[in-house]
This record gives C-alpha cells, sequence and structure tokens, in this order.
C-alpha cells in the first residue's frame, strides 16, 4: 500500500473520529434520550455529507498510477482546508444547538430564500 493511500484511509478515519466525537458530544449535553441507532445513523449521515468534497481528492491519492507529486499535494491541501472548515461549522453548530435547538443548517437553508432582503438591508 503507497504512502498517499495510507495518509487517505488516516484522513478519513481521523474526520469520522472528529464527527463522532462531536455527535457523542450532542448526545451527551442535548440529546440524552436518543437512541443508539441514532448515532450510527449519523455517523452514516457524516459519510455522505463528507464524500462530495473529498470524491476528487480522495480518488487523486489513491490513484493506482503515478501522479505529479503537486497534484498529491493540492489535494491533501484541499483535505485539510476542508477538514478546518467542517470543524469550526461544528463547533459553531454546537454552540448554536445549545441556544436555539436547532441546527445550524437548519437556519442557512432557510435564510437562503431571504438573499434579496439580506442584501437591500447591506446595502441600504
Amino acid at each position: 500500500m503507497g504512502g498517499w493511500r495510507k495518509i487517505s484511509i488516516f484522513l478519513v478515519l481521523f474526520v469520522a473520529f472528529i464527527f463522532s466525537f462531536f455527535r457523542f458530544l450532542f448526545f451527551l449535553f442535548y440529546l440524552k434520550g436518543a437512541s443508539p441507532l441514532a448515532f450510527l445513523d449519523g455517523i452514516r449521515f457524516d459519510f455522505f455529507a463528507i464524500l462530495p468534497f473529498w470524491v476528487l481528492p480522495l480518488f487523486i491519492l489513491n490513484f493506482p498510477f503515478k501522479l505529479p507529486k503537486a497534484l498529491y499535494l493540492v489535494s491533501l491541501w484541499y483535505i485539510y482546508i476542508t477538514i478546518l472548515v467542517f470543524v469550526a461549522i461544528l463547533i459553531f453548530d454546537f454552540i448554536f444547538f445549545g441556544q436555539t435547538q436547532k441546527h445550524i443548517s437548519v437556519e442557512i437553508l432557510t435564510i437562503s430564500s431571504d438573499w434579496d432582503f439580506i442584501f437591500k438591508s447591506i446595502l441600504s
């Protein structure tokens, strides 16, 4: 197994651990009566949330033929940046849920229909 492949496996497991840790915190602080099956379903959800962002970089890192090293490095940097963004969103979501009992994604999807109002408010 090549070095890039080992790194990609480590990154996937690392992100699975981070998401599971935050999911555990949600269960510990906010969802005390929830089913353990919901935890497992959440892990599945996390992978499907990450996959669209990582499919191309993971493909590059696991490509069976040698590619230019710069392509591997760009893929790794992209993955590291998305990890930082995901962790920031998880932290904000954890804090936001404590205040509103709603996930931040609900608010983002709701606000998407109000962009006209938001831009008019900013510009006025």
